[in-house]
C-alpha cells in the first residue's frame, strides 16, 4: 500500500492460478479494507480444461479464486471475454448471486451490449436491499 497503490488486478489463468495466490500472499499483512481486488475468469487454468462463462464455471472458478487468494470477497469479478458457447442470459444470471452472497460487495457489473436489460435484469439487479 506504499505510495497509494491499492488496486490489484489479476486473473485465474495467470500463471495457472499462481498469480492469484501470490497477490493474496502479498496482501495478507494488510487490513482487507485497505485494498481493492479484481480478478477475471474465462480461460482454462493450468491443466484443467474447464473454461467459459457457464453457471457451473462461474461458481467453480469464483470459489477457486477466493481459495487461492485466501479471501472471503472479491471487489470486482470480471468476465475476461465473451463466451460464444454460453448464452449471455446464463452468464448474467449466474453472476447475479455473487453480489447478495457477499462474494462481490462492490455491487457492480457492467452491462454488455444491453444484455442485462434483454433478460430482465436491469441496472439495479445486483443491489443489496
Amino acid at each position: 500500500m506504499t505510495n497509494g497503490i491499492n488496486f490489484f488486478d489479476t486473473a485465474n489463468q495467470y500463471g495457472a492460478g499462481e498469480a492469484e495466490y501470490l497477490v493474496g500472499e502479498a496482501l495478507r499483512k494488510y487490513s482487507r479494507d485497505r485494498y481493492f481486488i479484481a480478478t477475471k475468469l474465462f480461460f482454462p487454468v493450468g491443466d484443467d480444461p474447464d473454461h467459459g462463462l457457464s453457471a457451473a464455471q462461474i461458481e467453480k472458478q469464483l470459489d477457486n479464486s477466493l481459495r487461492r487468494m485466501k479471501l472471503d470477497t472479491i471487489d470486482l469479478y470480471q468476465c475476461h471475454r465473451f463466451d460464444p458457447d454460453t448464452p449471455l442470459e446464463e452468464t448474467l444470471l449466474a453472476l447475479k448471486p455473487c453480489s447478495p452472497s457477499g462474494k462481490d460487495p462492490s455491487d457492480r457489473l457492467q452491462r454488455v451490449d444491453g444484455g442485462a436489460n434483454r433478460v430482465g435484469v436491469g441496472p439495479d439487479w445486483g443491489r443489496k436491499p
